[in-house]
């Protein structure tokens, strides 16, 4: 009984390992494909901060949100965000914000 417990502990933790590695090697990826997109939609990037987040149902989906960077007031207008969302065949979406 306990070595079967062992197993199951050790692949459970090698499983979230192998996958938080994969989604780290691609958030790079994620991210420098929905700069492409932004910037071929007409946004100035040096205007915000991005944030990949990768779907974790499984289907390699990427959303990677821009948040707007704070003007020398300290203030940020309601509204200028965007998120790009990546298919797992590589299609971007820009969704502007609100």
């Amino acid at each position: 009984m306990k070595r079967v417990a062992w197993h199951r502990i050790i692949s459970a933790a090698v499983l979230c390992i192998s996958f938080a590695a994969c989604a780290a090697q691609t958030e790079s990826k994620a991210i420098h494909q929905a700069n492409i997109e932004a910037r071929a939609d007409g946004y100035d990037l040096h205007r915000y901060t991005a944030d990949a987040r990768y779907n974790l149902s499984g289907d390699g989906q990427w959303t990677v949100f821009y948040g707007a960077k704070p003007d020398k007031r300290g203030e940020v207008a309601v509204g200028d965000d965007f998120s790009v969302h990546l298919d797992r065949a590589g299609n971007a979406t820009l969704i502007p914000g609100r």
